[in-house]
């Protein structure tokens, strides 16, 4: 089970961005949703487990869209699935 700062309504942004702390709410499909300024990234996992990352440019909006849809295609998923063969997206491991 991998717990990321995006299930937490996190928005990250630079270390002294002035909207640090400050809330905004966004329109999505879900309906309206309130995120949180945040100047890091968490992620949690359980020992023994691995990581898979999709690392994507920050202005390539396709590829972080991409990457999204990923995550949520492989949440919940048991650890024996493929990660690849979820999306078109590269997929990292580490261990």
């Amino acid at each position: 089970m991998c717990n990321d700062s995006e299930d937490q309504d996190n928005v990250i942004v630079a270390a002294r961005d002035r909207r640090m702390g400050g809330r905004v709410t966004l329109d999505t499909q879900r309906g309206s949703r309130t995120f949180t300024y945040a100047d890091s990234f968490v992620l949690s996992r359980a020992p023994n487990s691995q990581y898979l990352w999709v690392a994507c440019p920050e202005k390539d909006t396709g590829c972080r869209a991409d990457a999204r849809e990923w995550t949520r295609s492989v949440g919940g998923q048991p650890a024996t699935m493929d990660p690849q063969d979820r999306s078109a997206v590269e997929v990292a491991r580490s261990y």
